[in-house]
Parts: structure tokens; C-alpha cells; sequence
């Protein structure tokens, strides 16, 4: 079953199309460069298109216009990184989890204060470090911080944290 803003791809019109290419930057047209998306885009720069009272990820309107393919469990992701490229040829089709793992590979996954779910920050991890450093137990420097023992061991044996050095 086919997703509602999928739907709304699939009944797009002749004059949607039209209108959607006119909100694209080809630069020179080349293959190779990134299409840039000239409309919407959210915060974290992604293009949306608006389409008979509803919007679609533009660069997923462009994969299915090149492709055919709509498929509401798998991502249209980008080999180049810019969220508002609708370049066809920089769009490819992946699950979530390839997507994340694509993520991660090129370091753009948020880690340390960045991330949604930090308790810490980069200033007191380092604390945290130099605690450890000079003897510290896990317990005694947990009790002092909003977090476990485990999360100190993460730190000290480099599961977590990792971006962050004494030095």
C-alpha cells in the first residue's frame, strides 16, 4: 500500500512537473555537479514541493520522475550529501538503516553535545577525563553528573565520547 505523500507523487500533473523544474538550478547541466533545489527547503535544507495541497520531498519527486519507483519503506538517500540536490544521479534508493549506516561512514551522524539524547557536553567530559586520569572511580564520578557508572566506563574505555581528548 502506497503512502498518502506518495500517492500525491503519483498524481502529479504535466504542469506540476513543469512548475517543479522551474524551482531547479542545473548549474550546467552536467551529471556530475549537484541540481540545486531554488524553493522550500527546511531547516536542515531539504527541498519540498508543493503538490495539489500537499508537499513531497523534492528530492524524492525527482527519483520518481527519472525512476518510476516509489516505495514508501525505503529512502531516496544522497551519494553527495546535499540534502537540496534533486540531481537523479546523486539520489539512490536504501532502507533507513542503510541510510544511517551511509551516515555514519561519512561522519555526518551527530555525536557529542550535537546529539538529541546528550546529557553531557564536550567541557565536562573532559572534567570527567582528568578525573579518571588521576584515579577516580567510575561510581565517585558518576554520582557528580547526571549519569551512570556505565556511561563513565564508556567514556574511559572510548565507547563513547571518542571525539573528545585531555589533551
Amino acid at each position: 500500500m502506497l503512502s498518502k505523500k506518495d500517492i500525491t507523487i503519483l498524481n502529479a500533473t504535466e504542469k506540476n512537473i513543469k512548475r517543479f523544474w522551474c524551482d531547479v538550478d542545473k548549474g550546467k547541466g552536467t551529471l556530475k555537479e549537484c541540481w540545486e533545489w531554488l524553493g522550500y527547503k527546511t531547516p536542515k535544507g531539504y527541498g519540498t514541493f508543493g503538490i495539489n495541497n500537499d508537499s513531497v520531498r523534492s528530492h524524492r519527486f525527482s527519483f520518481f520522475l527519472h525512476t518510476g519507483i516509489l516505495n514508501e519503506n525505503l529512502c531516496v538517500c544522497h551519494l553527495c550529501d546535499n540534502p537540496g540536490c534533486v540531481n537523479p544521479n546523486h539520489l539512490w534508493l536504501g532502507t533507513l538503516q542503510a541510510n544511517n549506516f551511509d551516515k555514519m561512514l561519512k561522519g555526518r551522524e551527530p555525536k557529542g553535545s550535537t546529539h538529541f539524547n546528550a546529557i553531557l557536553n564536550e567541557k565536562k567530559v573532559k572534567e570527567i577525563l582528568i578525573r579518571l586520569h588521576n584515579g577516580e572511580s567510575n561510581v565517585a564520578i558518576a554520582k557528580d553528573y547526571p549519569v551512570t557508572k556505565a556511561t563513565i566506563s564508556d567514556i574511559k574505555t572510548g565507547r563513547a565520547w571518542t571525539h573528545v581528548a585531555l589533551s
